[in-house]
């Protein structure tokens, strides 16, 4: 992701299935004080997490990964495996760890810029307190390209 979108920007944000669509105000956040809830504690015999940690995009595994240190994004998949993702309830128990680094490395050297069509409707999506909802792996992709302010769908406002 290289960029962001040069408009103009849709009225309309899409809502991940499970998230159930809320109100919400598109306004311009920077990412430098967005907090994301990173699971730190799981229960691997009961499939749960136990607890998360506010955690600001810059200090999470996934932005390490985007700077290159791929360790602590592979011990967090470890950590969350069969609970977060790759879940046998969704049918993807059998997704392995190189998947999900295809799928970031494509959005991370992806020539598209945040909001182009056919995504223009895909905000990062955070909460009046600054916490993220969804669009971790978006904000990553442009906070290490240099873009620190960024329209968002902010819900609670």
């Amino acid at each position: 992701m290289k960029g962001i979108s040069k408009g103009p920007y849709s009225s309309n944000c899409y809502w991940p299935s499970g998230y159930g669509e809320k109100k919400y105000k598109i306004c311009v956040v920077n990412l430098n004080v967005i907090k994301d809830s990173i699971v730190s504690n799981v229960d691997k015999k009961a499939k749960r997490v136990l607890s998360l940690s506010p955690t600001s995009i810059k200090e999470t595994p996934h932005y390490q990964y985007a700077l290159g240190n791929k360790q602590p994004y592979i011990d967090y998949l470890d950590l969350c495996r069969g609970i977060t993702w790759a879940r046998a309830a969704i049918g993807e128990e059998d997704l392995k760890i190189e998947f999900m680094f295809e799928k970031f490395d494509a959005l991370l050297n992806s020539d598209l810029s945040y909001l182009d069509p056919p995504h223009e409707d895909k905000y990062i999506i955070i909460d009046r307190n600054r916490n993220l909802i969804d669009g971790l792996h978006r904000s990553v992709a442009l906070l290490v390209n240099g873009f620190d302010k960024v329209p968002a769908a902010v819900i609670g406002l």
